[in-house]
């Protein structure tokens, strides 16, 4: 605007431009234990932190004072000698950049020349030593170099190794390595537990053949008509594992994160190993279920040898006696066959007709559905205790579907009504003993107590009690709504 004055700002800060004298003095360098070294300045310009020492106490340009010293009390002079080499050996060097590798994302290593291979040459404690320097004095090259070649170093080494490289303590006693074990116990004895139920559950599958069981004549349970599968037990077991495996990573990976372990973009605090492990707790104790639940399973179909309601229409069974089918008029209603055998030569569809008590599909179902249900209510329902009322609907989804599973199989002619009744009974009292013999993994330890403790312990030093009651939020918790 006309008339207006001209703005005016101030001139950008550059380079402090010190004389050709001062840079070649040098400089009193009080190392550890109070040892001088004398560096020349123009050297001791690559180091940040001396420029901006010089800089904060305003000194000349172009002279030292005669009682400077540059303290570097936290470096030996061993080691701040290496480092003179160093800042001798990058006179004129730019500062190297680390590059990005565009396709894995990972800083790209830098060449080091004959010289610098040389140079850091040097044991673990030497090279963290020299790391140290390069943060104190903040001399960026020294910085990048000396993190790499320790980086080299200690690369593919294990944890005892490298203690042994940089001389380093165990820092845990005995009985803290016993604690630890003994917390990752129990995850691998279940693991083991669980291979052997499976192995068993094989055995009693493919070695051992349905107990030969007779039958009436006149048995009108087991002449129903042969339909396909509604749902298949690969593909409803599927469904239910992929259902569980979300759920376990909802509720390990989101819900029950602590405060301090938030994800924070700068830091990166969330401390998914621990999620990781304690997400392997409760997939172990659910494998252990599922193992458990298929041997008795196998052991009740072996030795029941039930006939499901399609036995005589898939086996077409023939009296071995006289050789007749048992459809002939030869024999009465009331007649009972037990020495017969499968005029159907399929060995597979012969041993499946036997297999009706109990129903797998049934007992498997409301396995999944009681345990998810109790995962919900012991692991995501105590972070969203507010949705309280929503959650209790959300439960009837897996047991209706379970429910409806169960149907099918009465429905679809597969099994008989006590075979789903009895299979969904025991089903849902595997999971149930599952969790309750693990309840101290499903549901947190209430602090009510504690908080009373607390009270009460405030009380005697003359605080008033109501002063310290827990409000109506603080006090959820799950022992209110389910009891063992």
């Amino acid at each position: 605007m006309a008339g207006e004055a001209e703005r005016v700002y101030p001139p950008t800060s550059t380079a402090p431009q010190y004389s050709e004298e001062l840079l070649q003095k040098n400089v009193a360098c009080k190392c550890r234990g109070g040892e001088i070294v004398r560096v020349r300045f123009s050297l001791l310009l690559q180091s940040k932190t001396f420029e901006e020492l010089w800089k904060c106490q305003g000194l000349a340009l172009n002279e030292l004072p005669d009682d400077f010293v540059f303290s570097v009390e936290s470096v030996s002079s061993s080691v701040f000698n290496k480092v003179v080499h160093w800042m001798n050996h990058r006179i004129g060097m730019e500062d190297p950049v680390v590059q990005m590798d565009p396709k894995t994302y990972e800083a790209v290593w830098l060449t080091f020349t004959e010289y610098e291979r040389n140079f850091f040459k040097l044991n673990a404690v030497r090279l963290a030593e020299l790391l140290n320097a390069s943060n104190f004095l903040c001399i960026n090259s020294l910085h990048l170099y000396a993190t790499q070649a320790l980086a080299a170093l200690l690369k593919g080494k294990s944890l005892e190794e490298i203690r042994e490289l940089i001389g380093a303590k165990d820092d845990l006693s005995e009985e803290q390595k016993k604690e630890i074990l003994a917390k990752n116990t129990p995850l691998l004895v279940r693991a083991g537990v669980c291979v052997a139920f499976v192995a068993i559950s094989y055995i009693l599958q493919k070695l051992f053949v349905p107990t030969h069981r007779g039958f009436f004549r006149g048995d009108k349970c087991i002449r129903h008509s042969f339909r396909p599968e509604t749902f298949e037990f690969k593909q409803f077991n599927t469904v239910a594992n992929l259902t569980t495996i979300f759920w376990l990573t909802l509720g390990e990976f989101a819900m029950n994160i602590r405060p301090g372990e938030r994800f924070d973009d700068r830091y990166c605090r969330w401390d998914w190993r621990r999620r990781l492990v304690q997400m392997l707790h409760f997939t172990t104790i659910w494998l252990l279920g599922m193992a458990i639940n298929t041997f008795f399973l196998n052991l009740f179909k072996q030795s029941a040898g039930s006939l499901r309601p399609y036995f005589v229409k898939l086996c077409e069974p023939v009296d071995n006696a006289t050789g007749l089918a048992i459809d002939n008029k030869t024999f009465g209603v009331n007649h009972f066959f037990n020495n017969y055998t499968c005029s159907n030569s399929n060995l597979h569809q012969d041993v499946d007709t036997r297999h009706s008590f109990y129903s797998g599909h049934a007992s498997s179902a409301f396995f999944f559905a009681t345990f998810l249900v109790l995962y919900i209510h012991g692991r995501i329902l105590p972070s969203c205790h507010r949705c309280f009322s929503f959650f209790f609907a959300l439960y009837a989804l897996p047991f209706g579907a379970a429910s409806f599973v169960t149907m099918t199989r009465v429905s679809g002619h597969k099994s008989h009504s006590v075979d789903v009744i009895f299979g969904a009974l025991a089903g849902t009292a595997v999971a149930v003993c599952m969790v309750f013999f693990h309840r101290d993994q499903f549901f947190a330890a209430t602090f009510v107590a504690n908080r009373k403790s607390e009270s009460g312990s405030s009380g005697k030093s003359g605080k008033s009690g109501a002063s310290s009651e827990p409000s109506r939020d603080e006090i959820f918790d799950l022992g209110n709504y389910l009891i063992f």
